[in-house]
């Protein structure tokens, strides 16, 4: 059951947008240097300490990417006067080529196209196999 539909305003969108970034960073961050820890030969004590190292850093990092990029597609769905998929592809664009403007901006926003892409292509697919689930058990109960 949801608590609500639509996260009521865009400063409390942003902020709940950079923390959704800093616990993704810092969940992928922690498995990814602890298992890189225990690949190179460490110990269990030396894998925590990695991880303790690393996972607030990368969480930073991914808190700081949401919230551009939540910025972004907060003023581009404005602009437009409509939510939709392309709004948050050239919001991943502008985010992308925004953020590493010095290695390139043009690079970077196909980059972040693509990126935004596959988040919501990734995003959609749930929801069709969410919706087909649910119709799947609603009719299993007759």
């Amino acid at each position: 059951m949801r608590i609500y539909e639509k996260i009521p305003d865009d400063d409390h969108r942003l902020i709940h947008c950079a923390g959704d970034g800093f616990v993704i960073g810092g969940s992928a961050g922690s498995a990814y240097h602890f298992i890189r820890t225990l690949r190179r030969g460490g110990g269990l004590a030396t894998g925590v300490r990695a991880v303790g190292a690393n996972a607030p850093r990368i969480g930073g990092a991914f808190a700081a990417y949401h919230a551009v990029f939540c910025a972004f597609e907060t003023a581009i769905s404005r602009a437009r006067g409509k939510d939709d998929f392309w709004g948050s592809v050239a919001a991943g664009a502008a985010c992308m080529s925004t953020i590493h403007c010095r290695g390139g901006v043009a690079r970077h926003a196909v980059g972040g196209c693509a990126i935004g892409a596959i988040v919501h292509g990734i995003g959609w697919v749930c929801s069709e196999l969410h919706s087909k689930m649910m119709l799947y058990r609603d009719s299993s109960r007759r």
